[in-house]
C-alpha cells in the first residue's frame, strides 16, 4: 500500500510557498512605506496663500499680478511663483520678460558682485490672450548655488502688441513693472 500526500516532498513544496507568501509581504511593506516618505516630503508648488482666486482678486486692481511676492530660495534649490496676465485691452500677443536686476546684502548695501545674471528662471515668454480674459502661468527660478546671502530683486515685466513684441523693455510695458524679492539664506 502506498503513502499519499508526498511525504517530504509536499512538506518542502507547502514550505517554500510560505517562504515566497512571507518575502512578497515584506517587499510589498517595505515598497508602501518608500511611497508614503516620498508623497510626505514633497512640498506644494506654490505657497498657500497663491492660489487661481488669489490672483483673480490681484487681477481686479492690476492688469499683471505676481504671488508671492518675496521668496525664500536656498542655494542651489529651486522656488516658484505665481503670475496673472488680464487682457482688459485690443493687444493679444503678450511677451514676458524676467530677470535678477539687483542685490542688496542683509544691511542693505547694494551687492556689487552679486551673481545675477546665473539666476536661471523657467517660463514660457509669448503668449495670446483674448481679451478681456486671463491668463495664469508658472515661473520657476532657480538660485545659483554661488548666490551670496542676501535680498535679490526680479523684475517681471510683461509687454504687449498687435503682434509679438521683438523686445520687452520698460517702454513698452503693458502694466508696472512687478518686483519679486528673493531671499538666499
Amino acid at each position: 500500500m502506498k503513502k499519499r500526500g508526498g511525504g517530504k516532498k509536499g512538506i518542502e513544496l507547502s514550505m517554500n510557498f510560505f517562504v515566497i507568501v512571507v518575502l512578497s509581504v515584506v517587499i510589498l511593506g517595505f515598497g508602501l512605506k518608500l511611497l508614503y516618505d516620498m508623497i510626505a516630503k514633497t512640498e506644494p508648488l506654490f505657497p498657500q496663500e497663491c492660489t487661481d482666486q488669489r490672483i483673480d482678486v490681484m487681477l481686479a486692481s492690476s492688469r499683471v499680478a505676481v504671488c508671492p511676492s518675496d521668496a525664500i530660495i536656498a542655494r542651489g534649490k529651486s522656488g516658484s511663483f505665481l503670475m496673472g496676465i488680464l487682457n482688459s485691452d485690443i493687444p493679444d500677443k503678450f511677451t514676458v520678460s524676467i530677470k535678477a536686476v539687483a542685490a542688496v546684502d542683509r544691511n542693505d548695501n547694494p551687492m556689487a558682485a552679486a551673481p545675477l545674471n546665473d539666476f536661471k528662471f523657467t517660463y514660457r515668454k509669448d503668449y495670446a490672450i483674448p481679451q478681456n480674459t486671463d491668463k495664469k502661468l508658472a515661473v520657476i527660478a532657480a538660485v545659483p548655488k554661488n548666490a551670496p546671502k542676501g535680498t535679490y530683486i526680479v523684475d517681471v515685466l510683461v509687454c504687449s502688441g498687435t503682434s509679438t513684441p521683438a523686445s520687452c523693455e520698460a517702454a513698452n510695458s503693458y502694466d508696472a513693472v512687478q518686483k519679486v524679492y528673493v531671499s538666499v539664506p
